[in-house]
């Protein structure tokens, strides 16, 4: 149905009066500061074997908001040798549900591959395992977990995971359960993610009206009020 002047101009405004006020400053980062809330953490294990494993966890997103996604990716390297890697056990933020996705990069015969895995619950974390993923000093194992964020989760809050648990041969079996703490901020939802949230929890799936990342604010509440206007006609 086609707009009248006065509902174009009408949404022109409301439009403008929405992006000029409190939804475009929501975009912005939680309060804690870079002391309290790290990104990245690494650490090291000499084997009995003299070699150094090293252990890099590292969360995606510097900031997130409630309902959305953060992957924690995961990099086990090593100093000399062809160790197995068996398992990686990562242990998410308390009050997380199991993970939405996990792949893991791997070495293979002409290079290296990525491939999705099941993980499963172990303690308090998720686990992915193989008869053994082969690495040397050029080709570590990557794991990427992906969680959703928690709806409960008060904005500001600093998020702080747990570490890791690996197995495997050579002297790899380690815990870093509370070596490999890393942190992100819980933020206020943009404008783009809370249509998008209204959108799917009114049953609306990606083929119908789900919103394109890349429109700007603007477009995304001009094209959701319009909607509204259309369905008072």
């Amino acid at each position: 149905m086609s707009q009248t002047p006065i509902r174009r101009a009408t949404v022109v405004a409301a439009t403008a009066a929405l992006v000029a006020t409190g939804l475009t400053t929501s975009i912005g980062a939680g309060v804690a500061s870079a002391a309290e809330c790290v990104q990245s953490a690494q650490a090291t294990k000499k084997s009995t074997v003299g070699r150094t494993y090293s252990y890099v966890k590292t969360v995606t997103e510097t900031d997130a908001a409630p309902g959305t996604l953060v992957t924690y990716e995961t990099v086990v390297s090593t100093s000399g040798g062809i160790p197995y890697l068996q398992s990686i056990t990562d242990y998410p933020p308390a009050g997380f549900g199991a993970p939405v996705k996990a792949t893991v990069k791997r070495r293979v015969i002409g290079g290296q591959e990525t491939a999705e895995f099941t993980p499963v619950p172990d303690g308090s974390g998720y686990k992915v395992s193989s008869t053994g993923w082969s690495m040397n000093a050029s080709n570590p194992v990557t794991l990427n977990m992906t969680y959703e964020v928690p709806d409960d989760l008060p904005v500001g809050t600093a998020v702080t995971s747990g570490g890791i648990k690996t197995t495997g041969t050579l002297s790899m079996d380690h815990s870093l359960k509370d070596a490999l703490n890393v942190c992100f901020t819980v933020r206020n939802a943009n404008p783009g993610e809370v249509v998008s949230g209204s959108l799917e929890d009114s049953g609306l799936g990606s083929s119908e009206g789900q919103l394109s990342s890349t429109g700007s604010i603007a477009d995304i509440l001009g094209d959701t009020i319009t909607r509204f206007f259309e369905n008072l006609s």
